[in-house]
């Protein structure tokens, strides 16, 4: 989310609030006090971005190192992480390599390379889709699960690349048009992705206060109440930015809408923070992951290994509740 809606165009983050009715004064008190409330958030924007940068390798870190962290779901967990990782560097480490070797300046080709960052954006809202849909069938419909697992294994994440991909490239290829154009087509765009990943969560919702379960699924839950949470602190940025992309050059509700977009922004990279803090809750590796790795200290957990695995392990999701574990097969 590096760049908002309200100065797509180039023009100064100030200029929504230089309102040419007013009186100087009344514009340089106001410029005033946005100019410490822009360098406050663009602040805050830069820990919470450090922050969700550690947080990413972290998850990446300890899901790769101990064996028991390496199941189906949590393999889930270490794509997002990978996908969200890349959202944050990917285009800005590939600019500062081409400008290095090439010495190329040209806007268009930045545009073409910041694309990227948007569909690792878009790959790590469709893996959290993913993790839903793959945790309502297995509990609900484990028949269909075992009927096609090539599906659920293979399939339904290569069409969610395959679902991103073309938007990416068509993106890309507007780069070279109108600059004004192509934001607003990939707002759009992003939104209609983000809207399917959301549709996709609340109909599983529904559909699984009206179903029974075929087995216990109170242990592993947490595969879907994770990706909602997640989604609802992304949802406000979406809606602040459509609209402000929809209220583009009405003065009046313009310098409010800026000031809530950072306010979302901000909550918006708090996500990988509230990912890590629910798995440390629900899954009880994942704490002995953060004792062994930033404490040294997991002697509370008697006998458990953290590095024993076997080759059976890669379709088992181990998980606890109220610190009493139990092996759930996936």
């Amino acid at each position: 989310m590096s760049n908002t809606s309200l100065n797509a165009n180039g023009s100064s983050p100030f200029s929504p609030f230089q309102d040419p009715s007013e009186s100087v004064f009344e514009t340089e008190t106001k410029i005033d006090f946005f100019s410490y409330f822009f360098i406050t958030f663009e602040l805050l924007k830069f820990l919470l971005c450090v922050n969700c940068f550690a947080s990413d390798i972290y998850l990446i870190v300890i899901i790769s190192k101990f064996k028991k962290l390496r199941t189906r779901l949590n393999n889930l967990f270490l794509i997002y992480a990978i996908c969200n990782l890349l959202y944050l560097t990917l285009a800005n480490v590939i600019m500062i390599i081409v400008e290095v070797s090439s010495h190329l300046h040209d806007v268009n080709h930045y545009c073409v390379i910041s694309n990227l960052d948007h569909l690792m954006f878009t790959l790590s809202f469709y893996t959290l889709t993913f993790m839903a849909i793959d945790w309502y069938v297995l509990n609900y419909h484990p028949d269909i699960y075992t009927k096609y697992p090539r599906t659920f294994k293979y399939g339904i994440g290569v069409a969610f690349v395959v679902l991103a991909i073309p938007k990416w490239i068509a993106t890309s290829c507007m780069c070279y048009e109108d600059r004004f154009k192509l934001y607003a087509l990939r707002l759009y765009l992003e939104d209609i992705s983000f809207a399917f990943g959301g549709i996709v969560l609340i109909t599983i919702s529904i559909l699984k206060r009206i179903r029974t379960p075929v087995s216990d699924t109170h242990k592993t839950e947490y595969a879907f109440s994770i990706p909602k949470i997640i989604f609802l602190l992304s949802l406000p940025v979406f809606i602040m930015r459509l609209i402000s992309l929809c209220l583009e050059g009405y003065y009046p509700l313009l310098k409010y809408l800026y000031l809530l977009e950072y306010i979302t922004e901000c909550l918006f990279l708090t996500q990988t923070i509230a990912l890590l803090y629910l798995l440390g809750k629900r899954n009880k590796y994942f704490k002995m992951a953060y004792l062994k790795c930033c404490k040294k200290n997991v002697q509370e957990y008697g006998d458990d290994d953290l590095d024993s695995g076997s080759i059976n392990e890669t379709g088992e999701n181990h998980v606890t509740y109220d610190n009493n574990s139990q092996l759930i097969r996936f």
